[in-house]
């Protein structure tokens, strides 16, 4: 662009350029370190501020966002959760560029943190009201088991996995009162399907117990 001078010529005017100091150099974390542990449920990141804006993905491998995906502006701090509490990798993907520049392309900075190591639920429960092959007692009984912070899913039935005597979520509870067998001395078997709900998708495992219906 440019004007008209004295004598009639024109004269260019340079383009304004960018601010300066604006978004030049990448984010460094100011929190949690790179390569630190993050806490149990969610945490919240923090990194420098350095004029961009910002966009974040964390997830399980660099520019992954299963996570989390958020557009941040101008902010410098995002709190995630979801992540698993099995002490796997946590990938930041921190994306920032200068908005003060028309079509300016994103540029990408990485961390990885490390998710917290959950200490509950890494034993399978045994009885303590009963030892295996015990008598039940007639009508009704309660079987009891050790807590290790897992939570529970009672079956009780005719045979391994099966239920057709009880059925029932326990949450975090570790015994049960059971009924509906019959008096003739069969076995009855106790499936315990135990997992660590702070473990996001934990598949249930089982440990199986099994007694003597009462006799007639």
């Amino acid at each position: 662009s440019g004007c008209l001078d004295d004598l009639g010529d024109i004269v260019l005017t340079p383009e304004a350029p960018a601010t300066p100091g604006i978004c030049l150099v990448p984010p460094t974390m100011t929190g949690i370190a790179n390569g630190g542990s993050l806490a149990q449920g969610s945490t919240t990141l923090e990194w420098t501020s350095n004029g961009c804006h910002y966009w974040a993905y964390a997830g399980t491998a660099p520019d992954k966002n299963e996570y989390h995906n958020q557009s941040l502006a101008g902010g410098t701090s995002v709190t995630i959760s979801g992540y698993p509490s099995d002490g796997s990798d946590v990938h930041l993907t921190l994306l920032y560029r200068n908005t003060n520049i028309i079509g300016a392309a994103w540029k990408r900075a990485y961390f990885v943190f490390h998710a917290p190591q959950d200490t509950l639920c890494t034993t399978p429960p045994s009885m303590t009201s009963h030892h295996v092959g015990d008598t039940l007692l007639v009508t009704t009984d309660t079987l009891s088991w050790t807590s290790n912070g897992c939570h529970f899913w009672v079956y009780v039935g005719d045979a391994p996995n099966r239920n057709n005597y009880h059925n029932q979520s326990m949450a975090g509870a570790t015994s049960v009162t059971i009924s509906g067998y019959p008096a003739d001395g069969s076995d009855v078997h106790l499936t315990l399907l135990y997992r660590n709900t702070n473990s996001v998708g934990a598949p249930w495992n089982r440990e199986y117990f099994a007694f003597s219906a009462p006799g007639l």
